[in-house]
């Protein structure tokens, strides 16, 4: 038997779960007969919250299954450490040359391609000035995961 939901997690409790029934050989399906309402976050701060808090379940999801591992697990906090080293490579830029047009160079890459993704999806939805916030709030959820994520590995409880 599986179980229910572990409910110590307040975040990633789904991932939890289903992680148990793949182990158990179960699948899980999603019909598309089920409607799921999802309300918006009423400001990029509160999203930056609940991403944060997402990105604790998920810390503590691999703290008590490590097989649960996924390098896309890092994806977010591989993003997050970036921009938050950002102001040391433009600081030491004269010092470490090419590797920090580098690394900024990769860092406004992403933002391009976030700002493709944002318009790309406005434009889809008929409308232009949204791109930018779509942008923003990606960057926002890459941040708030990365986060919350590497706050919950490295800083005990």
């Amino acid at each position: 038997m599986v179980g229910y939901f572990d409910e110590s997690f307040d975040a990633a409790e789904d991932v939890e779960f289903h992680f148990r029934l793949k182990k158990a050989g179960i699948l899980a399906y999603t019909s598309p007969n089920f409607l799921i309402y999802s309300y918006p976050r009423q400001s990029f701060w509160d999203l930056c919250k609940q991403q944060k808090r997402y990105g604790e379940g998920r810390a503590r999801f691999l703290k008590k299954y490590p097989d649960g591992f996924t390098k896309e697990t890092l994806i977010p906090a591989g993003i997050f450490l970036s921009f938050l080293l950002s102001p040391l490579a433009f600081l030491y830029s004269k010092y470490l040359g090419v590797i920090s047009i580098t690394y900024l160079s990769v860092l406004l890459l992403y933002w391009l391609i976030l700002l493709i993704t944002g318009f790309t999806e406005a434009v889809n939805k008929k409308r232009f000035f949204p791109g930018i916030l779509i942008a923003l709030a990606i960057w926002i959820t890459h941040l708030g995961l990365g986060g919350g994520f590497l706050k919950t590995i490295i800083l005990p409880k």
